[in-house]
């Protein structure tokens, strides 16, 4: 039996936690190819870069629940979520000898499906990068203040005559809850996401990442 760097990581947590910055470094520091989900999954949506140039304007495209656009969108956005990350395992390594991977997931991947998510599991090293409660903290205060693209699921629960606004702010801890339980339900791995900083970061990820093969 020999151990080996599984040729794909998948990178999970929630937007803002810094799994673009683990992909950065894995590419210039470790030789990782890096798949950028969230990049894709805008290009699908918005063919003409002109047409979507940040996170703003597609925030501002989905808009928000409560808001009469936000139904028809979040289902163009789950589906075309589910399209990007089924293209994205078909076209993994066929072999370990292949150029390592790292797919920096986006963070409603948790939506894209049952069967996604199982073949996410299957033919990936899934890492899930956990937020500290200070960036807990950070992302709910930055969500309130700017609101970024969002995919509620069953944490979306208004009250009998709670505005929008109000809603928003009581349920966005529920969401980070009932996320934080599903990454780390798919998770191979969990790791602090503020650990990055750590000189033996990428040391420890890899050796917590490897496998055994026969």
């Amino acid at each position: 039996m020999k151990t080996l760097l599984p040729p794909v990581l998948s990178l999970i947590g929630m937007s803002n936690v810094g799994k673009s910055q683990w992909a950065a470094r894995l590419a210039q520091e470790a030789g990782y190819e890096v798949v950028d989900c969230d990049h894709l999954l805008t290009q699908r949506l918005f063919p003409d870069p002109a047409d979507c140039p940040d996170l703003r304007t597609l925030a501002d495209w989905l808009g928000q629940p409560g808001e009469a656009r936000y139904e028809a969108n979040s289902r163009r956005l789950l589906a075309a979520e589910r399209e990007v990350m089924r293209a994205v395992l078909a076209d993994l390594p066929p072999a370990a000898t292949a150029r390592p991977r790292v797919i920096d997931t986006g963070g409603s991947v948790i939506h894209a499906g049952a069967d996604v998510l199982a073949d996410l599991r299957r033919l990936t090293r899934v890492v899930y990068l956990e937020a500290s409660p200070a960036q807990v903290e950070m992302m709910y205060a930055r969500y309130l203040a700017e609101p970024k693209p969002l995919i509620w699921g069953e944490s979306w629960q208004p009250r009998p005559g709670e505005t929008a606004a109000l809603a928003r702010a009581r349920c966005y801890p529920l969401l980070l809850a009932e996320r934080s339980a599903r990454y780390g339900e798919l998770a191979h791995l969990r790791l602090p996401a503020t650990s990055l900083s750590h000189p033996e970061a990428l040391r420890i990820l890899l050796e917590q990442s490897r496998v055994d093969a026969h």
